[in-house]
């Protein structure tokens, strides 16, 4: 128990520190590669499913424009007494997302305009491709740079986003509706759909 509670602390403590240098610096060293040592630490004999599955996150974070992707967004959750059995939490808190800073009239014009991706590219994220560095990237960028580096961990993820279809994004259409989403969104295709239920 000692043994693993140590290990899980060493863990933390290094997040920890993540978190105070971008507090006093305006950096960070909140990087991929130190979630990754974190992750390895802790996962015993589920490593290469827990990277993947992180890497599915920063996927999910990048199609949807999550920016908010820190230290505290995401966990590793401890299963038995053993020191390696933990495993990645199921992934939070995406409300810095889907452009909720924005009035639906700015929405609007980025989806007629089509500077979508423009947006989305701007968008700084929580997580730095290097330690300390002083430049901010966005999450599509993060991924595009580790996808390259990491195949095994991000080409399962993007392939499924490739095949994403209109079709798809109809049938969420209702539950944004029920969550309280209004605007427009907008399909791969480029069709601007109301969400409403008078269409």
């Amino acid at each position: 128990m000692g043994a693993d509670l140590g290990r899980w602390e060493l863990a933390w403590r290094r997040l920890a520190v993540v978190a105070d240098l971008h507090q006093r610096r305006h950096t960070s060293d909140h990087t991929f590669e130190r979630i990754r040592q974190a992750i390895l630490e802790v996962c015993g004999g589920r490593c290469k499913k827990d990277l993947g599955q992180f890497g599915g996150y920063l996927v999910f974070d990048a199609l949807i424009g999550n920016t908010d992707r820190h230290h505290e967004n995401w966990a590793l959750l401890k299963r038995e007494a053993g020191p390696t059995d933990h495993r990645l939490a199921p992934s939070f808190d995406h409300a810095s997302s889907l452009g909720r800073e924005m009035r639906d009239e700015r929405r609007l014009r980025l989806i007629r305009e089509n500077k979508i991706p423009e947006y989305l590219r701007k968008g700084w994220g929580a997580i730095y491709l290097e330690e300390l560095g002083e430049t901010e990237i966005s999450p599509i960028e993060l991924v595009s740079r580790l996808a390259a580096r990491m195949p095994e961990s991000f080409g399962p993820w993007l392939k499924r986003v490739e095949g994403v279809t209109d079709q798809a994004i109809m049938y969420l259409r209702p539950r944004a509706n029920h969550a309280g989403l209004d605007g427009a969104i907008r399909t791969p295709r480029g069709a601007d759909l109301q969400l409403d239920d008078s269409t």
